[in-house]
């Protein structure tokens, strides 16, 4: 499933320009791939009641569970960190539109056209970032012209909606973690037995 919805990503990826965009759904397409494998490696371990496989198995999610804690550290002690570093990227983004041109950066203006849509945003930081050109992705209310724009930047729009999701990805990575423990456990009690037996 993770690399069904990163090969998704590839895909969408490729209708914009954006190569941020590509790096994160080819880092999607990859975790997929490696959580696929070492299913795979724990699944014929088990089997083929290979202590070494099941060893390694468990070595290897040990070492994933480790890496995924420090991932949860490092993003909740960066937290603030996101909506500004989302605005300076989306800034740097509009910038290119404005120099090269809308046509020129047609991806990249399609991508911040459907961001500022979903997220109900306008730049950045917020409107001023279009320097008076803003697309029509900005716009609340649209019949000739632009009747109300969105004053709320993107970077902050997109921290709100992962602040309130902050429950629910805590719930899931615990129960993540819970499932993680237990294959450790299953994969070494079943190499203990296989060793021990003669």
């Amino acid at each position: 499933m993770i690399s069904g919805f990163g090969i998704y990503l590839v895909i969408e990826s490729l209708k914009s320009t954006i190569t941020q965009t590509i790096g994160v759904s080819s880092f999607v397409l990859a975790v997929g791939l490696l959580v696929f494998l070492l299913g795979f490696l724990g699944c014929i371990g088990a089997c083929t009641e290979n202590v070494c496989m099941l060893k390694t198995f468990a070595e290897i999610i040990t070492v994933l569970i480790i890496l995924e804690i420090t991932a949860g550290i490092l993003l909740f002690v960066y937290r603030e960190k996101i909506e500004e570093l989302t605005a300076k990227n989306i800034q740097y983004r509009i910038k290119q539109i404005l120099t090269a041109g809308s046509v020129n950066m047609a991806g990249a203006q399609s991508a911040l056209d459907h961001l500022q849509s979903l997220l109900k945003c306008c730049g950045g930081e917020g409107p001023q970032d279009w320097k008076n050109q803003e697309p029509d992705s900005c716009c609340a209310y649209v019949i000739t012209s632009c009747q109300q724009m969105y004053a709320q930047g993107c970077g902050e729009a997109l921290y709100n909606v992962l602040k309130d999701k902050t429950l629910a990805m805590a719930i899931i990575i615990v129960l993540l973690a819970f499932l993680e423990i237990g294959a450790i456990v299953a994969a070494c009690v079943l190499a203990e037995k296989l060793s021990s037996c003669p």
